[in-house]
């Protein structure tokens, strides 16, 4: 069995380790984030919160060199592609230090969504001189040979695939975009009586108008997303220092009502999300506005959060998710002693298979 569990590497030694968590970090740490292009790394922490490695994203030159505004607390989201199989990050194609990079057009600074395989590897999905120019482009998602992003005015647009242009710009003030059961959905903070989540019929590559699945009330901002397998449990993210948290909305013959809100911390929202649907109690784990990683085993309205790690001075903190799926052919890595985690992962990869969508384990 040893023997067995040896083999059992991903192809090089700093691919992810299933069931870890991954969390997005803007800047390194060396001096305080403004609106120039920051650079963008991967932490990998198990579920107990150890770090077990960071993995830098080409800041300066390189196929895949992208970057962020590092002040901005909109930006930096991570989403798992469709087949569960890649982590998607989107910014700029500019190098660190770039002033007011969101502010630049997309010719001086194309708008860009990489992608990061089980094994760690790199590439870049799509580039675009003219979509979300002069904008932030804030989260995107992929699914199969399409890509879409979503940014602060120009809506949600079609990246790569298909005709590449907007899909649908009615609504702005977008922050992150997930496909979920086959479906594209985004969460916004829009107007008063149009935050919450929106879901498109299926994955739209030409214009398309979305239904408004959740509605969340007029003072929330609603950041990350989760949905259980059989979609009748989600959760929202909530960033709002006070009244703020993870939302749990339940689905009861179609209509969505929120249940609780998750308390995060005292004058703590939350922004990344992912949420491990496989337990009797779902367990949530978040990133928070005061920049920690944290965990809430879900047995009611009053579970508490437990921090599991906090981010050093001058980053960061914004997506979350669990590490991608190995495709098919690659296998998970491990470490010694690590059966149980062998079995979760088994387990997932069924769920995530059968349900062919991001969120169900956050996803």
């Amino acid at each position: 069995m040893a023997a067995l569990i040896a083999t059992l590497t991903v192809g090089q030694a700093d691919g992810f380790q299933s069931g870890s968590l991954v969390v997005l970090q803007m800047g390194d740490g060396g001096a305080a984030l403004t609106s120039a292009a920051a650079s963008v790394s991967l932490l990998e922490y198990d579920i107990s919160g150890q770090l077990r490695q960071s993995l830098a994203i080409p800041g300066t030159v390189g196929a895949t060199r992208l970057t962020v505004a590092g002040s901005s607390t909109s930006e930096g989201y991570l989403s798992l592609s469709a087949d569960a199989n890649s982590l998607t990050l989107v910014g700029y194609d500019a190098p660190i230090g770039t002033a007011a990079i969101a502010s630049t057009t997309g010719a001086a600074a194309n708008r860009v969504i990489d992608v990061v395989s089980a094994a760690g590897g790199i590439s870049r999905f799509a580039s675009s001189a003219s979509l979300l120019s002069g904008q932030n482009i804030r989260s995107g998602v992929v699914a199969g040979s399409d890509a879409w992003a979503v940014g602060s005015s120009g809506g949600t647009v079609l990246m790569t695939g298909g005709s590449p242009g907007s899909i649908y710009s009615a609504i702005s003030t977008l922050r992150v975009a997930n496909v979920v059961s086959g479906d594209l959905m985004f969460s916004t903070q829009s107007g008063t009586t149009t935050r919450g989540l929106y879901q498109f019929n299926g994955l739209p590559t030409a214009s398309a108008t979305p239904t408004q699945l959740i509605t969340t009330d007029s003072a929330s901002r609603p950041v990350d997303f989760s949905f259980s397998a059989n979609a009748s449990v989600a959760y929202i993210a909530d960033e709002r220092s006070t009244g703020g948290g993870v939302q749990k909305w339940i689905n009861a013959g179609g209509v969505w009502s929120l249940s609780y809100t998750l308390n995060t911390g005292t004058s703590r929202g939350a922004r990344g999300l992912a949420v491990d649907f496989s337990g009797l109690n779902p367990v949530v784990y978040a990133t928070t506005t005061q920049n920690e990683l944290i965990k809430i085993v879900d047995s009611g309205g009053g579970s508490v959060a437990t921090v599991l790690a906090t981010a050093p001075a001058n980053v960061e903190w914004r997506g979350l998710e669990f590490a991608p799926i190995p495709e098919p052919g690659e296998t998970a890595a491990v470490t010694g002693g690590v059966l149980l985690g062998l079995a979760a992962w088994h387990r997932r990869w069924k769920r995530l298979r059968a349900t062919a969508q991001v969120a169900i384990t956050n996803r």
